[in-house]
């Protein structure tokens, strides 16, 4: 039974991949806040150490915006990566993405926010 939380865990990525690729995106996106429920579960049992599951919490919001419809659920999830200053070479969309969603809110706030992060992260970009 001690490893039960990990098997639940590891299924429903496992699962949330498999509907990923079959382009089954709502399932995905349903399944990897699933995902990202149960990392949260096991890094605050101490039962495994995922401060922050970058990989979960992409795919979710992956699998978000890739629904089309779904832009809030993207922004929920790629702003967690973000305010963590997620960086590296192919996770720069995220802070423009951010950006550009707060500005069509009119939070100006939050794209100043992102703008910045998005700069400070990739200096070599045109933001």
């Amino acid at each position: 039974y001690s490893n039960t939380p990990i098997i639940i865990y590891s299924s429903l990525f496992n699962r949330g991949i498999s509907f990923y690729n079959k382009k089954d995106f709502q399932a995905s996106f349903n399944t990897f806040e699933k995902v990202c429920t149960w990392s949260e579960f096991l890094n605050k049992n101490g039962i495994a150490n995922i401060p922050l599951d970058t990989n979960a919490i992409l795919l979710a919001g992956a699998s978000a915006q890739a629904t089309e419809k779904n832009d809030e659920g993207a922004f929920k999830y790629f702003k967690k990566l973000a305010d963590n200053k997620v960086g590296g070479k192919d996770n720069e969309f995220l802070y423009r993405f951010l950006a550009r969603k707060s500005f069509d809110k009119e939070d100006m706030e939050g794209f100043e926010k992102y703008m910045a992060l998005g700069r400070e992260l990739y200096p070599q970009e045109e933001y």
